[in-house]
């Protein structure tokens, strides 16, 4: 190639003259060798292995990998492949679309023992947290030199490409950098308030910004996210059953909601997450020519998802599973298939009610202690969250146009939540999006909110497919969710939402 190129230098010095007045070029025609040169076939192992992770197979056995974690508190362990993982994507893979499973599954991947919040055994501290964090920025450092010189990316392509839902993006993220910067005590929070702002806008626009410029989406595969939503559902749904095997849950008769606990989140996170993921296979359901399998799946992460006992993720979980369905019988590809399985799920939900009627009964009776203060655990009785919302309310008033930042200043949100004030990073937040948002941005964050929720709703309905409308139900349930409590401003639930984002605005559905 040296030569080639030690030629073409010779040859152009000689028929600069023409190659001008043709309107050709020499740095054209150089610049299209090098692309040749860059585009020269991988080998084999790595075409195959390109593949292999581009499957739809791969996210589950990710997913498998991700339980085999969870199970046996081998975080660390699995962390360690992710960062390999990484690094071969960075470096080989065509798109970068290989990394989307991973953001999620390594947010549920901790292992009850190994909860950050509650020992210090965590993985993520010590010298296994300076380890995994130098490692997981070598990888990110790589990624980027990668998406800089890669043609089909580019950092032009990056900060310059097309996205509608941008800038509402950037202008909720202005919104939570600048919460409190009037209020006479913002220096009193300023610096741990900018970080967690930092963290809450980045959750929402980071894995939207990179995805939708470095997923070559003319090749990228709806079903491939389909599948990653399912497994997500099928990963919490199988920590929740581990936690009923290992745990005495019905120690007390009823289900105790204070065991309820992974190590990433509590059981109003854990029922997040299912409901999140619980649209997906009705889509899968609506396509196929066998529906049973999904529809299972689907029903099953209902279940799993009463389970939790959370009540807010209940009633979601209720509403999202109506509206998959109804959807499903509306465009099934199969309906007979879908109503034969739904006749036999209810056959078989039947025959169990008759032959454990008695328990069950014992169960609805004892519903409202399940939903109420068990174990001297506080939750969020309507009471108690009716007098949260009124002092959220009166603390607009403190600084009502750009909030008091995200640390409230009133002891009544801690006594609710049982936190000592302003001890910990993560401070308690308000359970409403909206009260939230006002609190602590003011009506300026109001305003920017409500631009970024109008461009998604642009998108959904310029480009509403079918899909699409299973991914709006997803986005639609973690919304009435953030309405009474706080999944909008935690990490896990906004990374998953900022996907959901880049794919209904560019992914195309399968034929």
């Amino acid at each position: 190639i040296y030569q080639q190129r030690k030629g073409l230098f010779a040859f152009s010095t000689f028929y600069n003259h023409y190659f001008e007045k043709e309107g050709v070029g020499v740095r054209s025609l150089l610049h299209e060798e090098w692309r040749g040169f860059e585009r020269k076939p991988k080998p084999l192992a790595i075409k195959i292995i390109n593949r292999l992770i581009s499957s739809n197979l791969f996210v589950f056995v990710l997913a498998a990998l991700t339980c085999i974690a969870f199970t046996f508190s081998r975080e660390f362990e699995f962390y360690v492949f992710v960062i390999i993982y990484g690094l071969y994507v960075g470096i080989h893979s065509d798109d970068l679309s290989p990394l989307m499973p991973l953001f999620v599954f390594c947010y549920v991947a901790p292992s009850v023992g190994h909860n950050p919040g509650t020992t210090t055994e965590s993985v993520f501290y010590g010298k296994s947290g300076v380890f995994l964090l130098v490692f997981v920025l070598t990888v990110v450092a790589i990624i980027f030199v990668r998406i800089a010189k890669d043609e089909n990316m580019g950092l032009k392509k990056l900060f310059l490409k097309k996205r509608f839902m941008l800038p509402g993006m950037l202008l909720l993220g202005i919104a939570y950098l600048s919460s409190g910067i009037l209020w006479d005590r913002y220096s009193e929070f300023a610096l741990r308030n900018l970080a967690f702002a930092s963290i809450q806008f980045l959750s929402v626009f980071l894995l939207y910004f990179i995805f939708s410029a470095t997923v070559d989406w003319y090749r990228f595969r709806v079903n491939y996210f389909v599948c990653i939503g399912i497994a997500l559902g099928l990963i919490v749904a199988y920590e929740v059953l581990t936690i009923y095997l290992n745990e005495d849950v019905f120690d007390t008769g009823v289900i105790s909601r204070t065991m309820i606990q992974t190590g990433w989140g509590a059981r109003n996170n854990v029922g997040s997450m299912l409901v999140l993921a619980l649209p997906f296979p009705f889509y899968f359901a609506s396509k196929k020519v066998f529906p049973a399998p999904w529809i299972i799946i689907g029903v099953g992460i209902f279940a799993f998802t009463v389970l939790t006992s959370s009540r807010v993720s209940i009633l979601c979980a209720a509403i999202a599973l109506i509206i998959s369905y109804a959807i499903l019988v509306a465009t099934a590809r199969n309906r007979f298939g879908v109503l034969v399985t739904t006749a036999v799920i209810a056959v078989l939900i039947a025959i169990i009610s008759v032959r454990y009627f008695d328990k069950i009964v014992e169960f609805i009776k004892e519903i409202p202690n399940i939903f109420t203060k068990i174990d001297g655990d506080t939750v969020f009785t309507s009471a108690e969250r009716s007098t949260l919302y009124k002092s959220g309310i009166e603390s607009i008033d403190i600084e009502p146009i750009f909030g008091i930042t995200f640390y409230p200043t009133t002891y009544d949100i801690y006594d609710v939540a049982t936190l000592e004030s302003f001890s910990s990073f993560f401070p308690p937040r308000w359970h409403n999006t909206i009260i939230q948002i006002l609190v602590s941005c003011g009506f300026a964050g109001l305003f920017a909110y409500l631009v970024h929720r109008i461009s998604t709703v642009a998108v959904f309905v310029k480009r509403k497919n079918q899909v699409n409308v299973f991914i709006g139900i997803s986005i639609l349930s973690l919304l009435i969710m953030s309405l009474l409590d706080c999944h909008f401003f935690n990490v896990g639930p906004t990374l998953f939402y900022s996907m959901m984002l880049a794919v209904m605005e560019f992914g195309e559905e399968e034929i």
